[in-house]
């Protein structure tokens, strides 16, 4: 990875970013089994980080996308979990 191309800099930070996030959620503990989450974006970025600690976290997750493949992958890239669900904006 290139840090100094523009595209470089924002994929750091989204990789910063992922961390921060899945160390907050482990270090308080958050229980959100039984729970239901909505995700506006989350098939990438800061969205993908964020589904991913709430799935993580035992939520059931709604990903909101206006195309329903990416959100597809990215269903797929986190190993078929039944509590991810994909939904469409119009």
């Amino acid at each position: 990875m290139d840090v100094a191309t523009p595209s470089g800099l924002v994929s750091r930070a989204q990789t910063v970013f992922n961390l921060h996030l899945k160390a907050i959620f482990s270090v308080l503990q958050f229980d959100f089994s039984n729970k239901r989450v909505l995700v506006s974006g989350g098939d990438r970025g800061i969205g993908y980080a964020v589904v991913s600690a709430f799935n993580n976290a035992g939520a059931s997750v709604a990903i909101n996308r206006r195309t329903a493949d990416s959100v597809e992958k990215t269903i797929r890239a986190m190993s078929g979990n039944e509590r991810l669900f994909a939904t469409r904006a119009t």
